[in-house]
C-alpha cells in the first residue's frame, strides 16, 4: 500500500525565528468495501454458474482530495466474505491564509473515490460532498460512499458498492453561524458565430471553452468543458461559493457598489498539437451586477451581460485577468476557422452574443422586514393636544382694531394737509410710498401721540395681560412693542386710503403672517436673532385662527439659533395642532440629536421611533415617503446596527426611487437617504447629519464632501471645512458654484474679507442666479467693509442686483448705505423710501435715514428718525457711534450724548467714550466730561493726536475748576 507522507509535526520556533504559518491538516481513511458480487449467478434457465474474473478479484482504491492532493492504495485481493480491505490513510495540509479558496474547493471538488481493477482500469467512482465541514464546530465527515460501477462481472445485477471512508481536519473550519452558500448555474453563451459552429463540425480536435466569474468575496469560479450545441455553448454543472459569517457585511457593500467581472476564452486541448490563431477574437470580457440580491427576501438573480470591446492585447494574445492566458502560437495544425473578421474585431461583439446565468443563495442576504403593527407607544402619549387659543390674543386684536379706527380719523387730517400728493398720480403705489416716507421723516407720526395716547395705553395693558402666552417682557420692550403696533395701525389706515395699491392678500390673515415670516427670516440673516424671534412669537400670538406651520417655523428658527430644547417644545406644540410628515421627522431628528448629549437616554430614541413610525403610517394609504424610511434607517443604525435586517430594509425602501427636491436655485433628483442628509443640514443638526452621511452610501462623492463642509461649518470647525473644500475642488466641475459659495461664507465668518470677496466674485461670474439672499447680503456687506470707492460701487451693484432678485428692506437698505457713502443722496433717499415701506420698524433704516437727513440739513426730519432709532432699540454699536458722530458734527450734542450712552451700555469703547466726553464738554457738563476723559486715559488704548487732545481737555477742566495737581496725576 502506498500513501502520501504525513505532514511533519509542528516544531516550536527558537527565539528570534519567524513562526511558521498555521496550517489546516486533512486526514483521509478508506476502509472496507461492501461485498463485491455473488460467487454464483443463476441464468434464466435456473442454471448456477461460478463467476470468475481475475481482473476484479484484485482492486485498488484511489483518493483525490479537493483536486489538490491524491493517493492510491496497493492492490488488495478479494476476501473470503467478498469484500476488500483497502486500509488507505493519507494526510494533506493547507495554509490557513488560503481559506477562501479552500472553501471553494470544498464546495466544488469534494472527495473523489475511485476503484481500479488489476489492470488499472476504472471500475467505478464516487464523489463525497464535504459541505458539512462548513457547519460551525464540525471537524469530521464519515460514512459509506456509493461507488457507481462502470463494469461488473457478467450476469451480476450489482450496480454499485459501498466504500467506508472517514475525513477529519485538525480544527473546525468554522466556529460561528451565519455563513452563506451561493450557486452559479444555468451558464450559457449565445449566439455562437456561424463560422465557429461550422469549424467545430469539420474539425477533428475542437477547442474547449472556459468562463471565469467573479463572485462576492472576490472569489473566482471557473466553468470548464463548455459544450457547443446548436447556437449556444452551455456548462451543465453549477459552481458554488461560500461567504464566511464575518464577511456578509462586506458582501452587501460589494453588491451595492456594483459590478463583478466575467471573462471567457477558448483553449485548444493541451494534448493536441493544434494551435488557435483566432484566440484573441474569442476573448470575452464583461461586468455584471447582482444588486437585486439586496432586495428583502430575494435569493436568486438572473444575470445577462454583453462583452465589452475593444479588448486589450498582451504580447501573445488577449490580456486576461481572471483566466490563465491560453498558450498558442505557430503550431503544426492550427484550428481552421474562416471568421471573416478584420484585425482587432471581436467575434462575440460582432455576433451580438451574451452570457446568461443565475446566482442563487441558500438564504436571502436581507431577510424581509416590515413596519411592526404596534410600536413602543402612541403619538398621543408624547403630545398633548391644545383646546383653544388663549382669549387674550383676541382681546388684543380688538384693541388694535379700535386703534386703527382712530387712526382713520387722523388720516383725514393727513389727507387734508397732504391731499395734493395723493392726487398727483391717482394714488399710485409709488405715491403712497413717498407720502409714508415723508410722514416718517417729517415727524408727523409723533404729532399724533396725544390724540392716540388712550389707545396706546389700552394696547400696553392688553399686552401685559397676555404675558402668559408669550414670555414676560420688561417694561421697555413692552413700550417698544406698543409703539410698533401703533405705527402699524397708522400705516394700515393710510394704506386703506389708497384702495388701488392695497392687494387683497395683504388684508388677509395669511398675507400678514407671511409678511411677518419674511421679516423674521430677514432679521435672522442679518444676525438680529432677538428681533427675528419676536416676529416668530408675534406670528403665533396674532394669528386670527389656528394656522399650520407657525410653531414649525419657530422651531426651525430655534434650531438654527442653537436653541435645541426650545425647538423641541415648538415641534411638540405644532404636533398638538397638526400632524404632518415634516414635523414628525423634525422632532425625531431633534430627539436623535438630544440622545448624543450627556443627558441622552434610550427613552429619547424610543420616542423618536414612535414619531417616525407615525410618519410612515401617516402616508400608509399611499406609498410612504422615502425620507421617513431614511430617518428610520438612521435610528436603527444607532439602535440595532447598520448591517442589521431592520436598517438594511429601511435603506432599501429609502433608496429604491428618487424624487425631485429644491436645493437653493437648483432642482435635484435624490433618494431618501441623500435627502435626509440635506434635510438635517437645513434643520442645523450637524451631528445627526454626520451620522446620516455615514449611513448614506448612495450620495455622489462631490455632494458627500460638500455636505461634510457644511457640517464642519455649522460646528464652527472652519479649518477642517477648508481642508475638505480643497478635496472638493479636485472633483467639481469648473462651473460648479457651490464650493465657492461655501468658501466665501467660511472666510466671511472668520473675518477674512479679502478671501471672501474673491470667492463671492467667482460665484457671481459663474452663476449669479445661484446666489441666495444671504450670499448677496454677505457679499455686499463685505465689500462695504473695504471702504474704497471701487468696493463701494461694486457693493452698490450687488445690492441693486439683490433688489431685482429678492427685494426686501435689507437689500434696499444696502443700496441706501452705499449711495450715502458715495454721496449719491438722491438715490439714497429713494432706496430708504423703499426700505421704510417694506419694514417700518427697521432700526438700521431709521439710523441711516437720520444720517442722510443730517447731511441734507433736514434737522427736524433727522430728529424724528432718531426717535424711531431709540424706539426700536438699535443694537449695532458701530452704527450708533457713526450716528453720534454725525449728530455731534451738526452740533446736536444732546442727541449725540443720548446715542452714545446707549452705545456704551452695549459695548464700552475708548472712541465712543471720548465722543461722549467731547459732547458733554460742549454742553457745559465739564465735570461729567472729565470723568469720561479720565476713563479714556485709564483704558490706555488711545494713541497719538487723539490721546494728546484728551490730555489737554483734562488739563483745561482741571484748571477751570481749580482741581489742583490732579491734572498732572491724571496725565501721567
Amino acid at each position: 500500500m502506498t500513501e502520501a507522507e504525513p505532514a511533519p509535526e509542528a516544531v516550536q520556533p527558537e527565539a528570534g525565528e519567524a513562526e511558521e504559518p498555521k496550517k489546516i491538516e486533512f486526514k483521509v481513511d478508506i476502509g472496507k468495501a461492501s461485498k463485491w458480487w455473488n460467487d454464483t449467478v443463476v441464468d434464466e434457465e435456473g442454471n448456477e454458474t461460478t463467476v470468475e474474473n481475475e481482473s476484479l478479484a484484485t482492486t485498488s482504491c484511489g483518493v483525490d482530495l479537493l483536486g489538490l492532493h491524491a493517493a492510491e492504495s496497493e492492490p488488495v485481493s478479494l476476501a473470503e466474505d467478498g469484500a476488500f480491505e483497502y486500509g488507505l490513510s493519507t494526510t494533506f495540509a493547507v495554509e490557513e491564509e488560503g481559506k477562501g479558496k479552500l472553501f471553494s474547493k470544498i464546495l466544488n471538488n469534494g472527495l473523489i473515490l475511485t476503484v481500479y481493477d488489476a489492470n488499472k482500469e476504472v471500475v467505478g467512482t464516487a464523489e463525497v460532498s464535504l459541505e458539512s465541514l462548513l457547519n460551525p464546530g464540525n471537524k469530521t465527515v464519515e460514512g459509506t460512499a456509493k461507488v457507481g460501477l462502470l463494469k461488473a462481472p457478467e450476469g451480476s445485477a450489482q450496480t454499485d458498492l459501498g466504500l467506508a471512508f472517514s475525513l477529519s481536519v485538525n480544527e473546525a473550519l468554522q466556529t460561528e453561524e451565519g455563513g452563506l452558500i451561493g450557486r452559479v448555474g444555468g451558464m450559457s453563451l449565445s449566439p455562437v458565430p456561424e463560422s465557429l459552429q461550422k469549424a467545430v463540425e469539420d474539425a477533428e480536435v475542437t477547442p474547449d471553452f472556459l468562463v471565469a466569474i467573479q463572485v462576492p468575496g472576490q472569489e473566482t469560479l471557473e466553468f470548464r468543458n463548455g459544450v457547443l450545441k446548436g447556437s449556444a455553448i452551455t456548462w451543465g454543472k453549477a459552481m458554488k461559493f461560500y461567504v464566511q459569517p464575518g464577511a456578509l457585511a462586506g458582501v452587501k457593500r460589494e453588491l451595492k457598489k456594483g459590478s463583478f467581472a466575467v471573462e471567457a476564452a477558448r483553449y485548444m486541448p493541451a494534448s493536441s498539437e493544434a494551435g488557435d490563431p483566432h484566440a484573441s477574437a474569442y476573448y470575452y470580457y464583461s461586468s455584471y451586477s447582482m444588486g437585486g440580491l439586496l432586495e428583502p427576501g430575494v435569493q436568486a438573480a438572473d444575470v445577462e451581460c454583453s462583452p465589452a470591446a475593444p479588448v486589450e492585447d498582451g504580447e501573445e494574445g488577449p490580456k486576461l485577468s481572471l483566466l490563465a492566458a491560453p498558450e498558442y502560437g505557430e503550431k503544426a495544425s492550427p484550428f481552421q476557422e474562416d471568421t471573416g473578421l478584420e484585425e482587432g474585431d471581436n467575434a462575440w461583439v460582432k455576433a451580438g452574443s451574451g452570457i446568461a446565468f443565475t446566482v442563487e443563495l441558500d438564504s436571502p442576504l436581507l431577510k424581509f422586514w416590515s413596519l411592526p403593527e404596534s410600536t413602543l407607544g402612541k403619538l398621543s402619549e408624547f403630545v398633548t393636544a391644545k383646546q383653544d387659543e388663549p382669549k387674550a390674543v383676541d382681546k388684543l386684536e380688538q384693541k388694535k382694531k379700535a386703534f386703527v379706527n382712530q387712526c382713520k380719523t387722523v388720516a383725514k387730517i393727513l389727507v387734508r394737509d397732504y391731499g395734493d400728493a395723493f392726487e398727483e398720480d391717482g394714488g399710485s403705489e409709488k405715491t403712497q410710498r413717498n407720502v409714508i416716507f415723508h410722514l416718517n421723516k417729517s415727524g408727523a407720526y409723533t404729532k399724533m401721540e396725544d390724540f392716540l395716547k388712550r389707545s396706546a395705553i389700552d394696547i400696553i395693558e392688553q399686552r401685559i395681560g397676555s404675558s402668559t402666552v408669550i414670555k414676560q417682557l420688561d417694561s421697555h420692550k413692552l413700550l417698544n412693542e406698543a409703539y410698533s403696533i401703533l405705527l402699524d395701525g397708522v400705516q394700515d389706515a393710510l394704506k386703506e386710503m389708497q384702495t388701488k395699491s392695497v392687494e387683497e392678500e395683504e388684508k388677509s390673515d395669511e398675507g400678514v403672517l407671511q409678511k411677518m415670516k419674511m421679516l423674521a427670516d430677514e432679521y435672522e440673516l442679518n444676525g438680529a436673532l432677538d428681533i427675528a424671534e419676536r416676529y416668530h412669537v408675534d406670528r403665533i400670538s396674532n394669528a386670527k385662527q389656528k394656522t399650520q406651520n407657525l410653531w414649525f417655523d419657530y422651531g426651525q428658527f430655534c434650531l438654527r439659533s442653537g436653541m435645541v430644547d426650545k425647538a423641541e417644545e415648538c415641534f411638540r406644540e405644532e404636533l398638538s395642532l397638526y400632524t404632518s410628515l415634516d414635523t414628525l421627522l423634525a422632532l425625531a431628528g431633534v430627539l436623535l440629536n438630544q440622545s448624543k448629549t450627556p443627558k441622552g437616554n434610550k427613552y429619547l430614541l424610543d420616542q423618536a421611533e414612535v414619531f417616525i413610525h407615525s410618519a410612515l403610517r401617516l402616508e400608509e394609504e399611499q406609498e410612504s415617503h422615502p425620507l421617513a424610511w431614511a430617518m428610520l434607517a438612521l435610528l436603527y443604525a444607532k439602535t440595532k446596527g447598520q448591517d442589521g435586517d431592520e436598517c438594511q430594509n429601511c435603506i432599501f425602501k429609502a433608496t429604491r426611487e428618487k424624487r425631485a427636491i429644491k436645493m437653493g436655485m437648483a432642482t435635484l433628483e435624490v433618494d431618501g437617504m441623500t435627502q435626509l442628509v440635506f434635510q438635517l443640514l437645513d434643520l442645523s443638526l450637524p451631528q445627526v447629519a454626520l451620522d446620516a452621511l455615514a449611513v448614506c452610501e448612495t450620495i455622489p462623492e462631490v455632494d458627500r464632501l460638500l455636505c461634510l463642509v457644511q457640517i464642519h461649518y455649522l460646528l464652527g470647525e472652519h479649518a477642517e471645512a477648508l481642508t475638505v473644500l480643497a478635496q472638493v475642488a479636485e472633483l467639481c466641475e469648473h462651473d460648479d458654484a457651490r464650493p465657492h459659495v461655501l468658501e466665501g461664507k467660511i472666510h466671511a465668518k472668520t473675518g477674512d474679507g479679502e478671501s471672501a470677496i474673491k470667492s463671492f466674485t467667482r460665484v457671481m461670474s459663474l452663476n449669479a442666479s445661484a446666489c441666495t439672499l444671504d450670499v448677496l447680503l454677505t457679499y455686499g456687506k463685505t465689500l462695504m467693509g473695504v471702504g474704497t470707492e471701487g468696493s463701494l460701487r461694486t457693493a452698490l451693484d450687488v445690492f441693486v442686483f439683490a433688489c431685482q432678485k429678492c427685494p426686501c428692506a435689507s437689500t434696499w437698505l444696502g443700496c441706501a448705505v452705499a449711495c450715502i457713502e458715495l454721496e449719491d443722496y438722491a438715490n439714497a433717499e429713494t432706496a430708504l423710501t423703499e426700505a421704510s415701506v417694506l419694514d417700518s420698524k427697521n432700526a438700521k433704516m431709521w439710523a441711516h435715514t437720520c444720517i442722510l437727513s443730517l447731511k441734507l440739513g433736514r434737522t427736524e426730519a433727522a430728529l424724528s428718525a432718531l426717535d424711531f432709532v431709540l424706539l426700536e432699540n438699535l443694537e449695532d454699536v458701530s452704527l450708533l457711534d457713526k450716528l453720534a458722530r454725525e449728530l455731534a458734527s451738526c452740533s446736536l450734542h444732546d442727541q449725540a450724548v443720548q446715542v452714545l450712552r446707549k452705545s456704551l451700555s452695549k459695548s464700552p469703547s475708548s472712541q465712543a467714550r471720548k465722543l461722549l466726553a467731547d459732547s458733554l464738554f460742549l454742553l457745559g457738563s465739564k465735570i461729567e466730561a472729565k470723568a469720561e476723559y479720565d476713563a479714556v486715559l485709564g483704558d490706555g488704548t488711545l494713541e497719538g493726536e487723539a490721546l494728546e487732545t484728551v490730555r489737554q481737555q483734562v488739563e483745561t477742566i482741571t484748571q477751570e475748576f481749580g482741581l489742583g495737581p490732579a491734572a498732572a496725576a491724571v496725565a501721567t
